[in-house]
């Protein structure tokens, strides 16, 4: 299954260093989309199964990183958290799995 994993700071959280990790199974953007305007879209990346790809993110930036509002909005420096997150996806789509991690 393909679709979309994102990062972005939503318009409420602009102005501050929160963040929220995010998925959805379709390729068509309508979930980013679905965001209020003034959201910024900080990475987006097609990968193949996007859940499971989000949940490995989601633990690994646990380990370092402040969960806030949820399981999916996390506090730190967006560079570090960029980094990681891109650093996640690369890693989950040359095959590694969640135990390698």
């Amino acid at each position: 299954m393909s679709g979309t994993l994102y990062f972005i700071q939503p318009a409420e959280l602009v102005g501050t260093n929160r963040y929220k990790i995010g998925c959805s199974a379709t390729n068509d953007m309508i979930r980013c989309k679905s965001y209020r305007v003034g959201t910024r879209y900080i990475m987006i990346l097609e990968c193949h199964q996007p859940f499971v790809v989000e949940s490995v993110v989601k633990h690994r930036f646990e380990l370092i990183f402040r969960r806030v509002a949820g399981k999916e909005y996390f506090e730190g420096d967006e560079h570090e958290m960029r980094r990681l997150f891109y650093e996640t996806y690369l890693i989950c789509t040359m095959g590694r799995t969640e135990m390698e991690l």
